[in-house]
């Protein structure tokens, strides 16, 4: 089990929520209600409910105000709430940040066009309170769009944790144990947790060193080159199991290879086994089993780790 410490606590931007802008006498008029048309100065007017119409750079941007209070004109001011707004609805302010629509993404305003920033699939989502935008990210699936490198995530289904890299979310790695991919609050820090003690060989570790069992318990898997691969056979009656350390808080592996076969893996030289029907020792040389000695009575049983009776 990793405990992994979160770079930050979802996404706090601050945001000026409503854009403001004097309406001022001009004898220009929009083109349209969806913009185009020459201007001056910082006129603005609502082009319908939901946006507004802005003079920027000259010309009139037809821009999304798709929070509850909507555009509206009080007096000599145009308000326009963009709370929420799609990908692509114009915008106003470089860098400015509103929620998606469906409150699972937050937007950011790239050359007057909202943009997508980053994923929130997380039980809180996005969420805009006072002049702050939140975007809970704790859940995220590959491929999803993220805003900080080297944060960390759990898969929508809680089977892998994930790392942004490149502006979007790769497989860390899998998390097949019992306990699957897990979330806790930490203070004012998020932890993600991986069960990562159940495996498949090729599946991405955190590390080179760690182990896992298999699915079925029968192998003993090693992380190496960042790839959980085959290390040794576990056979016995006991097969691959695990358990907590009562101090150190870490998981302990054991493994039985009393029963094997001929080319098992093994991790231990010298260190003997029987194969399943009796009939054969086997010794681990060169990091596999080989055969050792014939036991013609069937009657092969395992003494010690390097001392077996063959009858």
């Amino acid at each position: 089990m990793r405990t992994m410490i979160r770079l930050q606590m979802g996404r706090a931007v601050v945001l000026a929520v409503a854009l403001a802008a004097t309406v001022l006498a001009s004898a220009c008029k929009p083109k349209s209600k969806d913009g185009g048309g020459s201007c001056t100065g910082e006129t603005a007017e609502c082009a319908d409910p939901q946006s507004v119409l802005a003079c920027i750079n000259g010309t009139y941007l037809k821009a999304s105000c798709g929070g509850p209070q909507g555009c509206s004109t009080v007096g000599n001011t145009v308000k326009c709430d963009n709370d929420l707004a799609s990908v692509g609805d114009g915008c106003v302010e470089p860098d400015d940040v509103s929620c998606s629509v469906d409150k699972k993404a937050m937007l950011t305003c790239v050359k007057n066009k909202f943009t997508l920033k980053a994923t929130c699939k997380g039980p809180h989502g996005c969420a805009v309170t006072g002049s702050e935008v939140k975007c809970d990210n704790d859940f995220s699936d590959v491929g999803d769009v993220c805003d900080k490198e080297g944060d960390y995530s759990c898969s929508s289904d809680r089977k892998s944790d994930l790392t942004c890299k490149g502006g979007k979310f790769v497989l860390e790695s899998t998390c097949k144990g019992p306990k699957g991919c897990d979330v806790m609050q930490n203070g004012m820090e998020t932890d993600i947790k991986c069960d990562h003690n159940v495996a498949a060989v090729n599946d991405p570790c955190h590390a080179d060193g760690e182990l896992a069992c298999t699915a079925d318990r029968s192998m003993l898997l090693r992380c190496a080159s960042l790839k959980f691969a085959n290390y040794n056979a576990c056979r016995g009656a006991k097969a691959c199991t695990t358990k907590e350390h009562p101090t150190r808080k870490v998981m302990e592996f054991d493994c039985d290879d009393a029963i094997a076969q001929v080319g098992d893996p093994c991790d231990t030289p010298s260190e003997v086994a029987c194969t399943a029907d009796g009939s054969e020792s086997l010794i681990c040389r060169n990091n596999a089993f080989v055969a050792a000695k014939g036991c013609k009575k069937h009657q092969c049983s395992v003494v010690s780790d390097f001392s077996v009776s063959c009858k």
